[in-house]
């Protein structure tokens, strides 16, 4: 199993979550990262409790070695990764190659096929790259990935119906060669809020009882649209002055956004709490879960959030139609603005009674459709076909699909 890291994220803690399932069933497993240096201010061992592994066993790829043939010839940011990642796999000589994230998909898939690695399974979290990392240097990435798909030796998961579709669009690829495996949480630790431990967290932020609390965790890049955010809380509090407002993240744009909200004059509405640890413990304190975000796959903090109580409503982008129950448990967002996003906010904060029917009904959605236990299923149900042999389209492993 390869990932840029184990920090905290929702694609590194589903790789995690696969890994100490696999261990836990005796499957002989190691893991690759590379991302380790810190600039990003986040543990990269972050997820390493739940991989089942120890510490020694989590190899680091050496990306400062000289480049040969024919790894040169790729683009700077995918050339020192392939290699690194060949040069491992050289040396391990695995049966199965499980990647993550469109980087390691693309760098991996090329090392695994020049490795000779017969089952290669590549996971996408997003939608297509072009959306989702503006002036990266993707030139090529469609045809790269249309060529990878070609190969036998090559399956690919995607988290959502709408990922899997935007992919294949995008790589012009049939769509029988992306099989949907829709994410999974550990309910246990979400459904049983600590409310001791909400009402001194609440306190510490200096937001008063009977405040309602709209809130969000997100990383404070583009593709999220922070500023968007913060945009719609203010509209808000013009309506409503006594909701308060709560972002859990960190990231590159954060303190242009603290300042932000002195110029929309809600600095004091406004709480930035950074990154925190355990967040699943946190979650369970809003009353209103927003996402602005420009490109999402199958968003976890949605569910996450639903599990702990709080009620969705975010832009109808990517799988987000696909992680919540529109009208039922939360509200969808055609319009892309932040005065749209606004309206929802306040229809839901301005109707109790169906608050409360859509937080019993959202618990219920992602217990019925979102287990870890239903989402490890299916993709040992997709790892076993992959390693037998069998090539057929698997559109319906982990189930629900939200019309």
């Amino acid at each position: 199993m390869i990932a840029p890291s184990l920090a905290g994220g929702g694609a590194e803690r589903i790789a995690a979550t696969i890994c100490g399932d696999l261990s836990a069933r005796g499957k002989p497993v190691e893991m690759a990262i590379y991302d380790v240096d810190g600039k990003t201010g986040r543990d990269p061992l972050f997820y390493l409790p739940m991989t089942g592994l120890d510490r020694e066993d989590i190899r680091v790829l050496d990306l400062t070695a000289p480049l040969r043939e024919p790894f040169c010839w790729l683009p700077p940011n995918l050339s020192h990764k392939s290699q690194a990642i060949h040069d491992f796999l050289m040396w391990r000589r695995p049966h199965t190659l499980y990647l993550t994230l469109d980087m390691v998909n693309l760098a991996g898939g090329f090392a695994g096929l020049l490795a000779g690695v017969p089952n290669i399974i590549l996971h996408s979290h997003n939608q297509r790259p072009s959306d989702v990392y503006a002036g990266l240097g993707m030139e090529g990435w469609a045809a790269a990935y249309q060529a990878l798909l070609e190969r036998d030796e090559i399956r690919m998961i995607a988290v959502s119906q709408t990922v899997a579709e935007d992919y294949a669009d995008w790589t012009d690829t049939r769509s029988d060669r992306i099989e949907i495996v829709r994410n999974g949480l550990d309910l246990q630790q979400l459904l049983r809020p600590d409310k001791p431990f909400l009402e001194t967290f609440r306190s510490e932020l200096g937001i008063p009882r009977k405040s309602l609390i709209v809130g969000t965790a997100f990383r404070f890049e583009e593709v999220k649209r922070p500023d968007l955010w913060l945009r719609m809380a203010g509209r808000v509090v013009k309506k409503r002055p006594d909701v308060h407002f709560v972002l859990f993240g960190e990231g590159a744009l954060l303190e242009r956004e603290r300042l932000r909200c002195r110029d929309f004059g809600i600095e004091k509405q406004v709480h930035f709490t950074g990154h925190v640890n355990d967040l699943y413990h946190r979650l369970p304190l809003l009353d209103i879960f927003v996402l602005s975000s420009r490109s999402e796959g199958l968003p976890n903090v949605l569910l996450e959030a639903q599990a702990g109580g709080a009620i969705p409503v975010t832009f109808d982008v990517g799988g987000c139609r696909e992680a919540m129950n529109d009208g039922v448990t939360g509200l969808l967002v055609r319009e892309q603005s932040d005065e749209a996003l606004a309206r929802a906010v306040l229809k839901a904060l301005n109707d109790p009674e169906w608050r409360r029917a859509a937080t019993k009904a959202g618990r219920k959605f992602v217990r019925s459709h979102f287990s870890v236990n239903r989402m490890l299923s299916a993709f040992n149900r997709f790892l076993s076909a992959a390693e037998s042999g069998v090539n057929r389209p698997i559109h319906s492993l982990g189930g629900h699909r939200t019309e």
